[in-house]
């Protein structure tokens, strides 16, 4: 993470994802609402051309056991349209899939333009859910600090990830994932640790070894 944020020619996208991947990780390892912060973190970067919200982010858990991977729980899905911040999950709702969508007024606009783009992000949710193009996946290990960053520039699959698109009445789908990147998923990590590791897109070449995941 520290080489990453260090790296003068990295991308901002790239910093604003790893960082709201570490931040979001603590989240769900120590449990910070009740300290007034979090669940669900967004952000935007600003350069000389403007302001920009952050991609569209698959954020997944998943367990290791008797040499498989799998996921934990069904898997959160952020996305911002018209400067609305959606997130769907079922973590809330006990297995019951939820999209919840926060967003301020805009100077001097109307609610019905409000709710309207309100609208507009929670449609946009279901529709990166079923293509399953996202700009980032997130992993989190459920019982170790180890986040995972893969760079999927809005397609299905890369050189080290392949996610297969929701299936209507689907609650759970499959993620391929490279030899590498599994290996990543079970590193040993120090006391006191989080291990961090962010895969920049490489388009696929190859087939994956199949794991279980959460796509709701």
């Amino acid at each position: 993470m520290t080489e990453l944020l260090l790296d003068d020619s990295a991308r901002s996208d790239r910093l604003l994802v790893s960082g709201l991947a570490w931040c979001q990780s603590y989240a769900i390892r120590d449990y910070i609402v009740g300290h007034g912060a979090g669940g669900a973190f967004c952000g935007l970067w600003v350069d000389e051309t403007g302001c920009h919200w952050q991609p569209d982010i698959f954020y997944d858990l998943y367990t290791v056991g008797a040499g498989t991977t799998m996921s934990d729980i069904d898997p959160v899905i952020a996305t911002v349209c018209e400067s609305a911040f959606a997130v769907r999950t079922t973590v809330a709702r006990l297995g019951l899939a939820d999209t919840r969508c926060f967003m301020n007024h805009q100077w001097q606009e109307p609610s019905g333009a409000a709710i309207h783009r309100g609208l507009k992000a929670v449609r946009k949710v279901e529709q990166v859910m079923r293509s399953g193009k996202y700009g980032y996946v997130v992993l989190f290990n459920r019982y170790q600090p180890i986040v995972i960053v893969v760079e999927m520039n809005g397609q299905t699959s890369s050189r080290d990830l392949t996610l297969y698109p929701h299936l209507p009445n689907a609650n759970r789908g499959k993620m391929s994932a490279s030899e590498r990147l599994l290996a990543e998923m079970v590193a040993e990590v120090s006391k006191g640790d989080t291990h961090f590791s962010f895969f920049p897109f490489e388009p696929a070449v190859s087939a994956a070894a199949a794991i279980g995941s959460g796509l709701c």
